[in-house]
C-alpha cells in the first residue's frame, strides 16, 4: 500500500515537472522574403504584448520589449534561452535571446528579448499578426563600405 502511495505521488510530481520543463517562452523564428528585403517573425509560446523597442531603426543589437498576457501560461523557467536565425541568404545571421533574470525595464511585469544581428541592418519592428508574434521588416543591409568615408587615392 505504502509502495503504491509513494509511486503514484512520485508520477504525480513527474508529470508536473514535465509540463514546467516545456515552459520556454521563445518558441521559433520564421524568415520570409519581402519587396524591401526580409521579414523576420519572432514567435513567442504565449500570447504578449509588444511595447517598444531600441534603437529606432538601425543596428545590430536590438532590444524588443513586451509583456506577457496569457494568464494561464505557466511561468518560464529561470533558464536563458537563445535561437539562431535559419540559414538565409536575405539578411546577415543572427540569434535571438531571453533571459528571465534579466531586468529590462523598471516595470516588473515587461520582458525582453535581445536580438544581435553579425552586422549591422536597418529596420522596423512591430507587433506580429496575431498576439504570439513581433514582426521584424528588414529594409536595407548596412554593408561596411557604407559605413566607413572611402579613402581618396
Amino acid at each position: 500500500m505504502i509502495k503504491a502511495l509513494v509511486q503514484w505521488i512520485f508520477t504525480c510530481l513527474m508529470l508536473g515537472l514535465a509540463q514546467f520543463a516545456n515552459a520556454q517562452l521563445l518558441d521559433e523564428i520564421i524568415i520570409n522574403p519581402s519587396t524591401v528585403g526580409a521579414e523576420v517573425n519572432i514567435r513567442f509560446a504565449s500570447q504578449i504584448q509588444y511595447l517598444r523597442h531600441y534603437p529606432k531603426d538601425s543596428g545590430n543589437k536590438i532590444q524588443v520589449y513586451f509583456r506577457v498576457l496569457a494568464l494561464d501560461a505557466p511561468e518560464p523557467l529561470p533558464v536563458d534561452e537563445y535561437r539562431k536565425s535559419p540559414p538565409s541568404d536575405l539578411l546577415p545571421s543572427f540569434t535571438v535571446s531571453y533571459s528571465p533574470r534579466a531586468s529590462c525595464d523598471a516595470v516588473s511585469s515587461n520582458h525582453c528579448v535581445v536580438i544581435q544581428f553579425s552586422r549591422p541592418v536597418q529596420y522596423k519592428i512591430k507587433p506580429g499578426k496575431d498576439a504570439y508574434s513581433v514582426t521584424l521588416q528588414v529594409t536595407a543591409l548596412t554593408s561596411p563600405e557604407t559605413t566607413q568615408p572611402k579613402s581618396e587615392k
